[in-house]
């Protein structure tokens, strides 16, 4: 479980910096602004954007589960 928790802590913002990246957005960190260049790709955002939010949900998922198997060794 921990492995798998820490892998989708790991792997999901990647994701969604790729998504970030090929929609055409500039990381704006007040000082300055980081842009890529790179040209908007439907075909590489949108199933990004999917895989993203699908790891998102999973990842909410194994923490809840792993929160109430916590919660059930520490009462139960």
């Amino acid at each position: 479980m921990h492995l798998l928790l820490y892998l989708l802590v790991f792997v999901t913002p990647l994701v969604g910096i790729v998504t970030f990246i090929w929609h055409r957005r500039a990381f704006d960190l007040g000082l300055f602004r980081v842009d890529f260049g790179v040209r908007s790709n439907r075909a590489i955002f949108h199933p990004t954007e999917d895989i993203h939010g699908y790891l998102a949900y999973t990842l909410f998922a194994l923490v809840s589960i792993h929160l109430f198997a916590a919660l059930w060794h520490q009462f139960v």
